[in-house]
């Protein structure tokens, strides 16, 4: 049997699982154009978290913008 779980990876769709208050949250603040902040360890789906909020931002017709600013030290 395979493990159904994504690990150490931008979690797909398919695969993102019972983060629905938190996304909803999310979404109504970036909606309302709110800042964020979203603080945790590593490896608990934050970037997954918010991959999903700017998909459904832009089936709603918002523009998003997905930066990675991590590698880059200025």
């Amino acid at each position: 049997m395979q493990n159904p779980f994504v690990y150490g990876e931008i979690v797909p769709g398919e695969a993102f699982v019972d983060r629905e208050v938190e996304l909803d949250r999310l979404i109504g603040d970036l909606a309302a154009g709110q800042k964020v902040f979203l603080i945790s360890p590593r490896r608990y789906g934050k970037s997954s978290l918010i991959r999903q909020a700017l998909a459904a931002l832009g089936r709603r017709g918002a523009a998003t913008v997905d930066v990675t600013v991590s590698s880059y030290r200025s």
